[in-house]
């Protein structure tokens, strides 16, 4: 996965990101990108109660 992003390549398609992909999206997003997928996440679902870790990391 690590070659796959240092090449330009994209880890995440069309089956999402999984767990064993969701420690790499830091190294293919910024800081700025993954703040934005945090408050998608919460405003869609602010319990976090639909698949909880499965593609961010759970924050606090």
């Amino acid at each position: 996965l690590r070659m796959c992003i240092r090449l330009g390549g994209s880890i995440t398609g069309e089956h999402g990101v999984g767990m064993e992909k969701r420690d790499y999206l830091p190294e293919q997003y910024v800081g700025a990108d993954l703040d934005l997928l945090y408050r998608v996440r919460c405003a869609v679902d602010p319990f976090e109660l639909g698949n909880r870790g499965k593609m961010l990391i759970p924050r606090g």
